[in-house]
């Protein structure tokens, strides 16, 4: 199986810091913000292999 079949594997790409700021002035956002986007991809959008989550 492959990616974004049923059974296989997906990516989240993150193009944020997690948290607490990495770089000053780069978007931040808390864990429980980005991991809707997790199940979201699991649960919903599973014919997708990769969603970014962004700012």
């Amino acid at each position: 199986m492959g990616q974004g079949d049923d059974g296989g594997t997906a990516h989240v790409a993150i193009n944020v810091s997690i948290g607490t700021p990495a770089v000053p002035g780069f978007p931040t956002a808390q864990p429980e913000e980005i991991s809707p986007v997790y199940w979201d991809l699991h649960t919903a959008q599973r014919d997708q292999s990769e969603l970014v989550f962004s700012l």
